[in-house]
């Protein structure tokens, strides 16, 4: 314990002297647990130590945002339709080094008459990352000023994800094999980084709640002297019985025609809630102040290197080398 605890002042010293440094999974679990232990006070003096910059925290946990235009949405579905999807759960099981040579086992073509076990299909990440109209859509100037406004810090564009969330049976009464299954179906946070605000695209309608809208408790982004009993400590997840009424009572839920585009701290207890017919397809942008914290290995699946060959690389090149402090980050990883 003793090295990791020595690893991880490391990794805040080598932090604050290269914004593009890349810390131990070690360092990361560390953060996790003493954010958890000071319920979030921790994750605060992180903030100015890394960053060396004053900490604004906003008041509220989200902002609902103009819709995307039905066209613009329509080329986005219509991409995404043709990637290739997995089972995030499938591939945990196999070493790093063999996932991209077994890229064929394990993804294939969504169909709406999917009939497998899986509560969530992932978009392979790097199909999405050098689809040229994703790109431009992720690229926009705007995420970044809305973020600014908002949340008050300088934003990292940290990850690109989209995802299909399917009928299921997971609920709070499942036994602990559901709940492993898909576990954001229970509330909880995200303390992946320093910050973990994340844009939100509906790509298909979310009309009620048969359709799985996204739910969070609003204010609960804030640290505070009141700690929660967590079903799942490591993942801080937990279930409503836990939480308080005048905490519940905070509940938002957000419905929307395909289009719907919004803002989330999801360092908030959220949750998606189960999808009932059909199926649920997201597109998430995922920003922080500071690269410090979950740090993923490099594959296709979920953590593709920079395609100089894909349609979206003159894209991606222009910007990496316009504004690094802002986009290089999404294509870093550990080898």
């Amino acid at each position: 314990m003793i090295k990791k605890i020595f690893f991880f002042l490391t990794d805040i010293f080598n932090q604050r002297k290269n914004i593009y440094h890349i810390n131990k999974r070690s360092s990361y679990n560390i953060f996790r647990a003493l954010n958890r232990i000071s319920n979030g006070l921790f994750t605060i003096l992180l903030e100015i130590l890394i960053t060396k910059q004053k900490i604004k925290v906003p008041h509220s946990s989200y902002k609902k945002l103009e819709n995307v235009s039905s066209d613009e949405i329509s080329k986005l579905i219509k991409n995404i339709r043709e990637m290739s999807v997995y089972n995030r759960h499938e591939i945990k099981k196999i070493h790093y080094s063999d996932i991209d040579l077994n890229h064929n086992k394990f993804s294939f073509k969504f169909d709406k008459n999917y009939n497998g076990d899986a509560v969530r299909l992932d978009v392979v990440k790097a199909d999405l990352l050098s689809n040229k109209k994703i790109s431009e859509f992720v690229l926009k100037e705007k995420w970044i000023n809305i973020i600014k406004d908002n949340f008050r810090f300088s934003p990292k564009l940290i990850d690109v994800t989209a995802w299909y969330t399917l009928p299921g049976k997971n609920s709070e009464d499942e036994t602990i094999e559901k709940y492993l299954e898909y576990d954001a179906h229970f509330w909880h946070r995200d303390v992946d980084k320093l910050r973990d605000i994340k844009v939100f695209t509906y790509l298909t309608d979310v009309d009620d709640f048969d359709d799985g809208p996204f739910e969070i408790l609003n204010g609960t982004h804030s640290w505070g002297f009141k700690k929660f009993k967590y079903y799942n400590k490591n993942n801080y997840r937990i279930l409503s019985k836990n939480i308080p009424n005048k905490l519940l009572d905070k509940k938002i839920s957000f419905f929307g025609a395909k289009g719907k585009n919004f803002v989330v701290n999801t360092r908030c207890l959220h949750r998606g809630t189960s999808v009932k017919r059909n199926y649920r397809l997201v597109l998430e942008l995922f920003f922080s102040n500071s690269f410090f914290g979950k740090q993923d290995k490099f594959n296709i699946f979920s953590k593709p290197r920079l395609d100089m060959g894909g349609d979206s690389y003159s894209l991606w090149k222009e910007k990496i080398d316009e504004k690094p402090e802002i986009y290089k980050f999404l294509f870093l990883g550990r080898n």
